[in-house]
């Protein structure tokens, strides 16, 4: 019982990171990073305060930046 309760959790934390992560323009596999104590901290800082590959490739967002 314990190990359905601790895949459901772990399922119910990766999935919805992979898609934000995959959306960033980042590879959705970073999200593993999350199962790791305090590297899951540094990731969550990196992805805060980088540019988004997203936002490099989007001429609207830089337009947009622009006014």
């Amino acid at each position: 019982m314990q190990l359905v309760i601790l895949l459901l959790s772990l399922v119910v934390v990766i999935v919805p990171f992979w898609r934000l992560i995959g959306r960033l323009g980042y590879s959705p596999f970073l999200s593993l990073l999350l199962l790791l104590p305090f590297v899951n901290l540094g990731l969550l800082y990196y992805i805060a305060f980088s540019d988004w590959p997203i936002q490099v490739d989007s001429p609207r967002l830089e337009d947009e930046a622009g006014d």
